[in-house]
């Protein structure tokens, strides 16, 4: 049932439309309500939809401990227009959820992402994917992180042209 649940939710955040059928939207908030173990929290990041925010869609694919202290977080940025900018480097800002505190960032290489690109009729590049897995060990254990993903003209990762914080999902470290 949940499986169910999880595919409708992945492709509706891919397309863009709400899909008919008997998977029910409180079966993808259950996944997504309160994860109890890190197998569901997995199942909440690949259920999550897509978010707008200002000029760009986002999208969580991926935000789990992968060793200790290590965290992986994956997804994809896309501008909201079809000939929108997207800015030449792409960063993953980690924040303490529920503020505006930045805790660190890092960049991410453009990951080709032709789905997203056909979904949202984007007419620049395919790069539009990010994915960073970095060391937060030196952060207190117990904190909540969300993210944002950026997309800027500036090497350092400010002069944001694009960015979305991803607020409904966290990782307690």
């Amino acid at each position: 049932k949940n499986l169910d649940a999880i595919a409708k939710g992945l492709v509706e955040a891919i397309t863009g439309e709400s899909l008919s059928g008997n998977t029910t939207s409180s079966s993808i908030t259950n996944v997504s309500s309160k994860p109890k173990t890190p197998s569901d929290h997995d199942k909440a990041v690949a259920a999550s939809k897509a978010v707008h925010q200002g000029n760009a869609w986002a999208k969580l694919d991926k935000f789990n401990e992968v060793s200790k202290g290590k965290v992986r977080i994956a997804g994809w940025l896309v501008p909201d227009k079809p000939d929108g900018p997207i800015g030449k480097f792409a960063y993953i800002l980690i924040m303490e959820h529920g503020t505006t505190k930045e805790i660190t960032r890092l960049a991410s290489q453009g990951i080709k992402r032709p789905d997203v690109k056909k979904s949202y009729n984007y007419k620049g590049g395919d790069a539009l994917g990010m994915d960073v897995t970095l060391d937060l060990s030196w952060v207190k254990k117990g904190t909540k992180i969300d993210v944002i993903f950026r997309r800027c003209n500036q090497a350092n990762g400010e002069g944001a042209v694009n960015d979305v914080h991803i607020k409904d999902i966290y990782l307690t470290l």
